[in-house]
């Protein structure tokens, strides 16, 4: 029973793979579906690439802002460990509790900052996706397809019908870095 399924696997196998051959080698005669891989979409083109290195530039600083306020505060908190045995612990009570609040403040901030960057990161993605539809779509008609699907959801797939490259040329070529885009007032 095993080889029989063993064997009935491999044949399905090399069908589907004669199939995907023969689709390749025809030069990928239209397809109902086509595949893209969406993120190299976004990230190999000129407008998410630019999206994408603000996002990390920002993320950067953010970063390096947070290695300097962590560096500040252990100062800060040292000295107060310090100057402890100079002074009345009732006193030394009050600093601390003010050191606690001041912390605990700097953390919220940067919690809010790096929150924001993230939403911030996501909407723009998303509106990156929504601008590169009527290309996708234009692509879509000229080649008779009905859909467009993930790579990433796709188990097997004949090359023949992934139109990545041709989309970020298309997405390149007609929105550009996306920077225009933004002082649009319609938009």
């Amino acid at each position: 029973m095993v080889l029989v399924r063993a064997i009935f696997s491999c044949a399905i196998a090399l069908f589907l793979c004669s199939g995907l051959a023969n689709a390749q080698e025809s030069g990928g005669s239209s397809s109902a579906l086509l595949t893209i891989d969406a993120e190299r979409l976004y990230l190999e083109s000129r407008y998410g690439g630019r999206v994408q290195s603000e996002f990390e530039r920002d993320g950067a600083e953010l970063a390096a802002e947070n290695q300097t306020i962590d560096r500040d505060l252990t100062a800060e908190e040292k000295d107060l460990t310090e100057r402890r045995a100079t002074m009345p612990a009732d006193e030394f009570r009050l600093l601390a509790d003010e050191f606690d609040v001041k912390v605990q403040g700097i953390r919220r901030a940067q919690d809010d900052k790096l929150r924001s960057l993230t939403r911030r990161r996501d909407e723009e993605r998303q509106t990156f996706y929504s601008t590169v539809i009527p290309v996708l779509a234009q692509i879509t008609s000229e080649k008779g397809a009905v859909a467009i699907l993930d790579r990433r959801a796709v188990f097997l797939a004949a090359e023949s019908i992934d139109i990545t490259n041709d989309a970020i040329e298309r997405v390149d070529a007609e929105i550009g870095d996306g920077t225009s885009l933004q002082s649009n007032p319609e938009e």
